[in-house]
């Protein structure tokens, strides 16, 4: 406000450095913004293994993330972080099983009790997957095991991992 009163002719450098700033910040918060909202199958997957693990969970990972595209990595990290939050807070489970193919990814866990409800999450994450030619279905065996699995690019069912074991599976590719 000095400025201001006493006519400073620095007043107006002093403005457009302020307009600068104010611009400058408004679009790294954009930026940050952006980054929240960016998912990558890896960031999820790395996060999955941190989350599971400081919850008890015995965690394995075999094989290794596909080269999707982006657009098809940013499904597979929303598909893989509703995966890891339902383990924690739908199931009792001891260890999860993160099996990667070029054609599929199948998370599987041992803690599937006998109360299964629909599954929301999964349920929106099957339709983004049908959306971009790709298939969610879930499994139960017979001793407890739940499996969650997308498969793409016409990937059919025998292209993945077995999730929970040839013959103990109840499978579903609509329901979630």
């Amino acid at each position: 406000m000095a400025f201001a009163d006493a006519d400073d002719p620095r007043l107006h450098d002093e403005l457009r450095d302020l307009q600068s700033l104010i611009r400058d910040s408004s679009e790294q918060m954009r930026d940050v913004v952006r980054g929240y909202r960016t998912v990558s199958s890896t960031v999820e997957l790395e996060g999955a293994r941190s989350l599971l693990e400081s919850s008890g969970v015995e965690v394995k990972i075999a094989g290794e993330l596909p080269d999707l595209g982006a657009e098809k990595d940013t499904m597979i990290g929303w598909f893989i972080r509703e995966a890891a939050t339902n383990v924690v807070r739908h199931a009792r489970a001891s260890w999860v099983r993160c099996d990667l193919t070029p054609q599929a990814i199948t998370i599987t866990n041992d803690g599937a009790g006998d109360d299964m409800r629909p599954l929301s999450g999964l349920e929106a994450i099957r339709r983004r997957c049908a959306l971009m030619g790709a298939r969610l279905s879930v499994a139960r065996g017979d001793r407890g095991e739940f499996a969650v699995s997308v498969r793409w690019d016409g990937a059919d069912e025998g292209d993945g991992v077995d999730a929970v074991g040839a013959g103990n599976a109840q499978t579903s590719g609509e329901e979630c």
